[in-house]
C-alpha cells in the first residue's frame, strides 16, 4: 500500500484536535487542504475514519486503531525533533556571563576568544559586575554563570569550581621606588597613600576578614605572652591591657559596621542595623519616600513612613533632617502638599556594608508606593549590577 506519509501527520492532528480547522492551525495549513488529505487517506486505505458532527469529527472504530499506532509513531517523531533542536542549541543561541574587572582581563578574555572561533554562532553578553552583584544576578536568573576573583561562599543551589590562582601585590609609582627591596609590614603600610577597591566590594570584604583574624589572633597572643614570661612589670601589664582593650573596641567596631539582617513578609520589612540594635518594623506600603547618601563609599539608607507603628527609631522629621538632606526635601514638599496634616518619619540604616545595596533592592521590590529619590535609583542600579560602582 503506497501512501503519502504527511497523511498521517494530517490525521494525528485531526483525531487529536477532532476538528479539521485546529488541526490546520498546529500544522500551519489551511482547512480545506486537510478535509482533502483525509479523503484521499480513506480512499487509499479502503476505510472510513471519521464521522462528521457539527462540533467537529469523531473517530470511527477503524480511526481509532490507527490512530494508536499513529500517535506511538508521532511521539517518536516529536521526540527525535526535540533531541536535534536540543544538540543545535549547543551551537547557536546566548550566553550571560556576570565577571569582575580582574577576572575578565587575567582569565577569561583568551578563553572567550577561543570559544568564539568554535562556535561563532553563540552570542555572548558580559557584564561587569563586582564579586556580589554578580553572585545575586546568578541568584536571580540574570546570568548564567559568573567569574569572580575573590574567595567566596555560596551557598545551595549555587556551587562553586576553583578555576586558577593568583597573588595580589602592590603597585607603586616611581615616588616609592626607595622600599621596592624591602619587606614592608601592614603597620608600615598606614603611612602610605593607597588606592583599593571600595567598601561595596567583596576584595575590601576579604581583606576586611583578614583583619579580624589578625586582631583575633593578637588578642589572644599578647595575654598568653605576658602569661608565659612572667612579667612582673606593672607598666608593661597596663601597656598590653591597654592594647587589648583597643584591639576589642577595634574589632566590636568592625564587627559592628558590617551587621545587617533583615527579611520581607506580609507587607512588612523587618531588619537589625548593628549588633547593639533591636529589631526594627516598617509597613512596606506606608513608606513614602526612599533616599541614599553616599560618601566615602559608605552608603546611607533613609527611610521615610507615613505611620509609625511600635517603631521606636523613626524620628519625626524636622527642619534640621530638610536642610541636611536636600534632594529629599522636594520630595517631601511635594507629598505634604498632598497630605498636610499627615506625620512623617524617618530612619536611617547606616551598617552592613556589602548587605545595604541588597536591602535597598528588597525594599525597592516590595514598597510599591513609595517614591525614589535620584541617588536612590543610582544606588538600586548599583544593586542589580546596572551601574558600576
Amino acid at each position: 500500500m503506497n501512501v503519502n506519509l504527511d497523511y498521517y501527520k494530517i490525521f494525528y492532528y485531526v483525531a487529536k484536535y477532532e476538528n479539521f480547522t485546529r488541526a490546520a492551525q498546529a500544522l500551519g495549513n489551511s482547512q480545506p487542504n486537510v478535509t482533502r488529505a483525509m479523503n484521499c487517506l480513506e480512499q487509499q486505505i479502503n476505510s472510513t475514519l471519521f464521522v462528521r458532527t457539527n462540533r467537529g469529527v469523531q473517530l470511527t472504530q477503524e480511526g481509532k486503531r490507527l490512530y494508536e499506532h499513529v500517535s506511538i509513531a508521532m511521539a517518536q517523531l516529536l521526540e527525535a525533533e526535540e533531541e536535534l533542536a536540543d544538540n543545535e542549541g549547543i551551537f547557536q543561541g546566548s550566553i550571560s556571563i556576570g565577571a569582575s574587572e580582574t577576572a575578565l582581563n587575567i582569565f577569561l578574555l583568551d578563553i572567550l576568544k577561543s570559544f568564539h572561533k568554535m562556535y561563532p554562532k553563540v552570542r555572548l553578553k558580559i557584564y561587569n559586575h563586582s564579586t556580589p552583584q554578580a553572585i545575586e544576578a546568578v541568584k536571580s536568573g540574570k546570568i548564567d554563570f559568573a567569574v569572580v576573583s575573590t574567595p567566596v561562599k555560596v551557598k545551595s543551589p549555587l556551587e562553586k569550581t576553583i578555576l586558577c590562582s593568583f597573588k595580589e601585590i602592590l603597585i607603586g609609582g616611581t615616588d616609592f621606588e626607595h622600599i621596592k627591596d624591602d619587606n614592608i609590614s601592614l603597620k608600615n603600610l598606614k603611612d602610605y597613600p593607597l588606592i583599593s577597591l571600595g567598601q561595596e566590594t567583596t576584595t575590601y570584604d576579604f581583606y576586611n576578614k583578614i583583619f579580624y583574624s589578625l586582631m583575633v589572633f593578637l588578642g589572644i597572643f599578647l595575654p598568653l605572652c605576658t602569661y608565659l614570661s612572667y612579667i612582673n612589670s606593672t607598666i608593661l601589664v597596663i601597656f598590653l591591657a591597654i592594647i587589648e582593650i583597643l584591639i576589642c573596641i577595634a574589632l566590636i567596631n568592625k564587627v559592628n559596621k558590617s551587621y545587617l539582617k533583615f527579611f520581607c513578609y506580609n507587607n512588612k520589612l523587618k531588619f537589625r542595623n548593628g549588633i547593639f540594635s533591636t529589631y526594627s518594623l516598617v509597613q512596606c506600603d506606608k513608606v513614602a519616600i526612599v533616599h541614599t547618601n553616599k560618601s566615602n563609599e559608605n552608603l546611607e539608607i533613609i527611610i521615610i513612613t507615613s505611620i509609625r507603628s511600635k517603631n521606636k527609631k523613626l524620628k519625626l522629621i524636622s527642619k534640621d533632617f530638610i536642610n541636611k538632606n536636600k534632594e529629599v526635601a522636594d520630595e517631601y514638599i511635594r507629598i505634604k502638599k498632598i497630605r498636610n496634616d499627615a506625620a512623617y518619619y524617618f530612619q536611617v540604616i547606616n551598617c552592613g556594608e556589602l548587605n545595604k545595596y541588597i536591602l535597598l533592592d528588597n525594599i525597592y521590590k516590595n514598597c510599591v508606593n513609595a517614591i525614589y529619590t535620584s541617588s536612590a535609583i543610582e544606588s538600586i542600579k548599583i544593586a542589580r549590577g546596572q551601574k558600576e560602582i
